[in-house]
């Protein structure tokens, strides 16, 4: 599957007991099948952050979110920053 947040939450929100993603390996994918086998959920490492947000109600930042100019830099340090 996708590591984008969106396609996440839809698992999620259609109520998903698992999320691997596509390069997932061998042992991982075993793992995940026996865990929810059992009758518990497994999500991969990697959507961890997605689900840390949603249960603490946070968005994720975005590039606008945050502006350079919040952080009192040099004018070198903004012109960096610009790339």
């Amino acid at each position: 599957m996708h590591d984008s947040e969106e396609y996440v939450l839809q698992a999620l929100d259609a109520g998903a007991y698992g999320y691997l993603l596509k390069d997932t390996d061998k042992n991982e994918f075993v793992k995940a099948l026996k865990q929810i086998h059992g009758g518990t959920k497994y999500f991969s490492g990697s959507v961890s952050n997605v689900l840390a947000n949603r249960l603490l109600g946070k968005k994720p930042l975005s590039k606008s979110s945050t502006t350079v100019d919040s952080y009192n830099l040099s004018k070198r340090e903004k012109e960096f920053f610009a790339w």
